[in-house]
């Protein structure tokens, strides 16, 4: 009897182990090349490290796990039923819970709900409006917007989605938007952290500059304007290996304004 694997079913694990190693290492990029360029560093300074990656994932976890909580129950208010109107609502519905996902790490700014609310009313004008002018020939508006339904799906089909399910299957078309979705989260989350940080290490014999990395023997300091708490865009870098102790105390700043350049 022959026990050795089928080639699909070795290729398919190695592939899986091969991309969460590469995802988890650009969520871990994502996170951290925000948050250093919020402090005028550049972002080749990012370097996604074991630490940088188990950070970028916690932050990502807690993010996710609080924001489903709140996105189950507004998809359990959405109504299931088969009609074509109540589809058209869901649909509205996922859509803002995904722009609401991908926007929460800054959704206390009022110029983000702005942006949110103008892309999903656009969006519902095109669910509930956009029928009454395409769809004339149907008689009910449930009737209009389950003949546009249909040729939305015909037209979807024929596109580059389409060809993506049909070649790589739906579930891995899922997993690789949920790739994307939740790297462009970990970048967000990156900045938001950065900008409302309050406390940080300050080296004893540079104190008007706080640190931003310390991987293994390697600490990089953002100068700052202590009169106005802002970050000067400059940094310095120091190694261990130079022979002199880091001598660093905790201190609390407040938030910190970005450098001009990063504004």
């Amino acid at each position: 009897m022959n026990n050795t694997p089928a080639t699909e079913t070795v290729i398919s694990d190695a592939l899986l182990v091969a991309g969460v190693t590469a995802w988890s290492y650009a969520l871990g990029f994502a996170y951290r090349s925000s948050f250093v360029e919020y402090f005028g560093l550049p972002n080749y300074l990012a370097t996604p490290s074991i630490s940088a990656v188990l950070i970028a994932v916690a932050a990502l976890a807690g993010t996710l796990l609080s924001y489903f909580a709140i996105a189950n129950l507004i998809w359990t208010l959405a109504p299931h039923n088969n009609s074509a109107i109540a589809g058209a609502v869901r649909r509205v519905v996922a859509l803002s819970l995904v722009m609401g996902l991908m926007m929460f790490p800054v959704l206390k700014e009022r110029a983000i709900w702005v942006f949110v609310l103008v892309i999903v009313g656009v969006y519902a004008a095109f669910e509930f409006l956009f029928p009454l002018i395409t769809q004339r020939g149907s008689s009910t508006y449930e009737a209009k917007l389950d003949a546009q339904n249909r040729l939305e799906i015909d037209v979807q089909s024929r596109g580059f989605g389409g060809l993506l399910h049909r070649t790589v299957g739906a579930g891995w078309v899922r997993v690789g938007l949920f790739a994307v979705l939740t790297i462009f989260l970990a970048n967000m989350l990156g900045r938001t952290h950065a900008r409302e940080q309050e406390t940080f290490f300050v080296l004893e014999d540079a104190p008007d500059s706080v640190v931003v990395v310390m991987d293994g023997d390697v600490l990089v300091a953002a100068n700052i304007d202590r009169s106005t708490k802002a970050l000067k865009g400059s940094f310095s870098v120091r190694k261990l290996s130079d022979g002199k102790p880091w001598n660093l105390r905790h201190e609390k700043f407040g938030r910190l304004q970005p450098p001009p350049t990063t504004k």
